[in-house]
């Protein structure tokens, strides 16, 4: 039977099981699943049940694979070839868009018709949630399933891929949605307005939702700032690092690509009101006998914890119901404001491209086209008076 432990060092339960050995290395083999310390005796019992049922199927016993299994099976095999933000995006998909629907499949059983009749079933009607989802969504999904079932033929758990089969979907063009120019101009006055100290409006959240709408950054980059990040004498900010949720708890990641460590210049206003607000944090941090550190949150608790990033996304929502402002607005909107207010302005699109720490303007391109059609006009227009003028 499955055996579980307690990681002191990890904080969490450690479930583990006896699997044979591997048909190609030969090699003692274990099936490993990491639940939460604080997790109830019945569900650490559920995963060991499962975990021996996996064990006992790669063994050669009469149990065979589902669906379910052999993907949590191949999670458990590439686990430390991944980052945990990886795995828990991975398990994330699997349980509410495969799970629910194919998950207790045989494994050998699936047909690649069941695959497309699922993937336009998440279009139409969405996973364990019902909320459709994109094309984009599927054709990732299929990205990771794909290898996913090579590497079970590989190690002899299924005969074949059915997902060789079937077409992988084709990624829509995102379409970047931003704030129509009466919500910019009411949420930009009151979080310039809350933001201030003397507001009885102010809440360090107006601050970092301001900081966002001015820079274009993403919600772990923002969650990620350190004090010392932000340089006054430069007006600037510098991204250095991102704050994720991860089954383990908030992780501090350096972004992974060069293009994401970047500096963002700032508007004088906004650092007259971070000026203000890092004055603020240093006093609160005082009351409770903390000191106020360069490697001090930017945005933190009064124990000086850094702010959980789904703070923002839920503090812009009550802002959303207040002002009155497009029920459709989400946190990643502010990004595409940002954005679509420089090209609007004719800022050079390199330029916009580094803001946004896009891998290069491609990206930027294909995100932002619907921005750019008017821009030949523009251009044609631009150059006809400049000719006129010179033959004045």
């Amino acid at each position: 039977m499955a055996s579980s432990r307690f990681n002191s060092n990890t904080g969490m339960i450690e479930v583990r099981a006896y699997a044979g050995k591997d048909p190609i290395t030969g090699k003692v083999r274990n099936l490993f699943r990491s639940l939460p310390g604080d997790s109830e005796p019945e569900a650490v019992i559920g995963v060991c049940a499962e975990l021996q049922e996996q064990a006992d199927a790669l063994k050669g016993r009469s149990i065979p694979f589902t669906v379910k299994s052999a993907i949590e099976y191949y999670f458990d095999c590439i686990a430390s070839d991944h980052s945990a933000t990886t795995m828990d995006a991975y398990r994330s998909n699997a349980r509410c868009y495969v799970y629910p629907f194919i998950g207790d499949r045989r494994l050998d059983d699936l047909q690649p018709f069941e695959i497309t009749r699922l993937y336009q079933r998440l279009i139409d009607k969405g996973g364990k949630d019902e909320n459709p989802v994109s094309n984009s969504t599927v054709a990732k999904l299929h990205a990771w399933l794909k290898p996913a079932f090579d590497y079970l033929v590989g190690l002899g758990i299924a005969g074949s891929n059915p997902f060789s089969y079937v077409k992988r979907p084709r990624e829509n063009q995102e379409e970047a949605f931003a704030l129509s120019e009466i919500d910019l101009a009411v949420l930009m006055d009151y979080l310039y307005e809350a933001s201030n100290l003397d507001s009885d409006e102010f809440d360090m959240l107006n601050v970092a939702l301001l900081l966002c709408l001015n820079t274009g950054i993403r919600r772990g980059e923002l969650a990620g700032f350190r004090v010392g990040d932000y340089k006054s004498r430069t007006s600037s900010i510098s991204v250095k690092s991102n704050l994720v949720q991860t089954t383990k708890g908030l992780v501090r990641k350096v972004p992974k690509s060069k293009h994401s460590r970047r500096n963002i210049s700032l508007p004088i206003d906004v650092c007259n009101v971070l000026d203000g607000y890092l004055f603020w944090q240093r006093e609160m941090l005082d009351v409770h006998g903390i000191r106020q550190r360069s490697d001090t949150p930017l945005f933190c608790d009064k124990e000086g914890a850094p702010i959980h990033p789904r703070m923002f996304a839920k503090h812009l929502r009550y802002l959303v119901g207040k002002l009155k402002l497009d029920r459709s607005i989400h946190l990643h909107t502010l990004r595409h404001t940002h954005a679509t207010a420089l090209l609007d302005l004719g800022v050079n699109i390199k330029t916009i491209s580094e803001r946004l720490g896009h891998s290069d303007v491609g990206v930027t391109l294909r995100i932002y086209s619907h921005v750019l059609p008017g821009r030949d006009e523009q251009a044609a227009n631009t150059f006809s008076k400049a000719v006129m003028r010179r033959d004045v």
